[in-house]
């Protein structure tokens, strides 16, 4: 698929060719060892990779843009803060560790079916 040369097209449009076009990589995997709510898990996800961008030095002084299909997760990543107090928890472990690396994270939503890197969690290879 490509992008029409010259058109605009709707943002969420945009966003599924973009996606679409990049092919992705796992870089990590692991399971989560108790159930917890999707958006929790989501979340202590999201803490795992700012954990490690700020170990390596590399990652320090850049911006990322994160995909993710949790709304919930996008809006608290975005805000810095949640309204839920387990989200609220786990988010406010991160920000003592970007601030210092300078590893800024943005988190942009896309629908589940875009979220090729999910694939391995599905136990899909990536697409």
């Amino acid at each position: 698929e490509t992008i029409p040369f010259g058109e605009l097209m709707p943002a969420d449009d945009l966003r599924h060719v973009w996606v679409s076009a990049v092919q992705f990589k796992e870089v990590l995997s692991y399971e989560f060892t108790k159930p917890e709510h999707i958006n929790l898990l989501e979340m202590q996800a999201h803490k795992t990779w700012v954990r490690r961008a700020a170990k390596d030095e590399r990652s320090w002084w850049k911006r990322y843009a994160r995909l993710l299909d949790s709304g919930v997760c996008v809006g608290a990543i975005g805000r810095g803060r949640s309204s839920s107090f387990k989200l609220n928890r786990v988010l406010g472990i991160t920000l003592p560790q970007t601030g210092p690396a300078q590893v800024l994270s943005g988190a942009v939503w896309t629908a589940s079916a875009d979220t090729f890197t999910d694939d391995p969690t599905r136990g899909w290879p990536v697409r």
